[in-house]
């Protein structure tokens, strides 16, 4: 499955969603304050024992119940998520805003122009063409790089697997693959695709495989 990559940005109202991965519309939510008499973090345990008492309690309605149990066993989970409150502040904290998914309903966090979490991706866009499933392990090479080369290296290799197999190959000698994908005459879109991957694992100089090379050699 193939389809158009538009890169998360403050600028835009629609791109792929850095948690679904889904090109859809986002919409922006600003941040405001409430001080609280402690932090508000709650271990899995404690929300586990809370929402345990809550629903024991048969003095409150069972919808309200319900309501209060699930969100102590999210906020216990350390999930991130949004929850309607009727409180109210005048506290704007400038230049932390929210971008919400219309399609999954869950939540980016940003500071100015750089996105704090999910991790940012410190990749080029992928290839318009890329498979979703190829392009999940790409992006995801970018997120780990910073930290492990190594483990964006073997993320790429899978990636180029899964690749391998979208265009017919059997995805698990890749030089035998893409020996076969050149004798074949291989579409520039799917050796763009291929090509994107090894390049940018070469630019950034991680620990990179010699069969991958030599295929990036046979993609130019």
């Amino acid at each position: 499955m193939r389809g158009k990559y538009v890169s998360p940005s403050t600028a835009l109202t629609a791109f792929n969603c850095p948690r679904c991965g889904t090109l859809t519309s986002q919409s922006w939510h600003h941040v405001y304050l409430r001080k609280g008499d402690s932090s508000g973090v709650w271990s899995p345990e404690a929300a586990e024992e809370h929402a345990r008492e809550l629903e024991s309690n048969s003095k409150i309605p069972e919808d309200g119940v319900k309501r209060l149990a699930d969100y102590l066993r999210r906020v216990g989970s350390g999930e991130l998520f949004i929850e309607k409150s009727d409180r109210f502040s005048d506290w704007h904290l400038a230049n932390l805003n929210l971008s919400l998914c219309e399609e999954c309903r869950q939540v980016a966090i940003w500071l100015h122009t750089k996105m704090l979490w999910p991790l940012s991706i410190d990749a080029p866009a992928p290839s318009e063409d890329m498979p979703i499933s190829v392009r999940k392990d790409y992006l995801e090479a970018g997120v780990v790089l910073p930290h492990s080369p190594r483990a964006a290296a073997a993320l790429l290799r899978l990636a180029i697997q899964r690749l391998c197999r979208e265009l017919g190959q059997e995805g698990e000698n890749i030089n035998d693959d893409i020996a076969a994908l050149v004798k074949e005459g291989t579409r520039p879109s799917s050796s763009e695709s291929v090509g994107h991957c090894t390049s940018y694992c070469k630019q950034r100089r991680s620990s990179w495989p010699r069969c991958h090379k030599k295929m990036s050699r046979k993609l130019r």
